[in-house]
């Protein structure tokens, strides 16, 4: 990968190929991943999602209930790689980057991904539109404060 990443992009993706070898999976796929985003602490995506009124632990549930109904490789997972729709994600999320004038791709670009090419998020009543105003709304909120600084 020769994108730029946050750490925090980063540790959900190296988080989202370990969820991958516990759960007994052979790829990657959006739900390790969004069970990554969204299990981050003190991380961006479950802060906005409780913003919206979104519980993370249900969510978290949610995933793993699905995680776990998936076919399982019995005598373990050598090397789990990220699936086509994971590499749409990700392609995705060097889209936001640039659209948004980002230098690195965040937690926020890969959420966001995650909808285009996924429908979780849509059947658990996560909206788009809301994320996105309830995360233009931190970005101005944080400029406040950072102005606000001597």
């Amino acid at each position: 990968m020769e994108q730029n990443f946050t750490q925090k992009s980063m540790s959900a993706i190296s988080e989202a190929h370990n969820f991958a070898i516990r759960y007994k999976h052979s790829e990657i796929k959006t739900e390790h991943l969004l069970l990554a985003l969204i299990n981050q602490m003190d991380g961006l995506i479950p802060n906005i999602l409780q913003k919206m009124g979104i519980n993370p632990a249900e969510l978290t549930k949610k995933l793993e209930t699905k995680l776990n109904s998936m076919p399982k490789i019995e005598g373990g997972v050598g090397e789990a790689r990220p699936n086509a729709e994971v590499n749409r994600i990700i392609v995705g999320a060097e889209d936001y980057d640039k659209k948004m004038g980002d230098s690195y791709i965040s937690t926020e670009h890969l959420f966001l991904a995650a909808f285009d090419n996924n429908s979780f998020l849509k059947e658990n009543g996560v909206n788009k539109k809301q994320f996105e105003k309830c995360f233009k709304m931190r970005l101005e909120e944080e400029e406040k404060n950072y102005d606000r600084q001597p």
